[in-house]
């Protein structure tokens, strides 16, 4: 499941477990108890509800996060690198040592040393 409509979902939940809380207070004045207690069983079902679509949401979140870090430190090796023609590979200049890496293996997401 997306995580808009993972988070949109939550949201629902919250705002029906709040629809339920108002309920409640209203119950409380003039009601018996069984009605309160069947509607404070609905106020915990969807609480209980609406923070598991949100730690989903975390999750998810903390996922993304976590590849995108990975693409921007992959981008920002790349952009150090240099593609050798005449050997077919890549190199760079670290501290003004030429590294040679695969293309190929490279090109998997791989930094193999020739």
């Amino acid at each position: 499941m997306e995580p808009f409509t993972i988070f949109t979902t939550a949201l629902s939940g919250i705002k029906t477990a709040t629809d339920i809380a108002i309920k409640l207070q209203e119950l409380n004045k003039a009601t018996d108890n069984v009605e309160l207690k069947e509607q404070l069983i609905s106020l915990r079902e969807a609480l209980v509800e609406s923070k598991s679509q949100i730690l989903d949401v975390k999750e998810i979140l903390q996922e993304k996060d976590a590849k995108i870090k990975g693409l921007e430190e992959r981008l920002e090796r790349d952009e150090k690198l240099s593609f050798n023609e005449a050997l077919g590979c890549l190199e760079t200049d670290e501290n003004g040592k030429i590294i040679k890496y695969c293309s190929n293996c490279h090109a998997e997401g791989k930094y193999i040393q020739l």
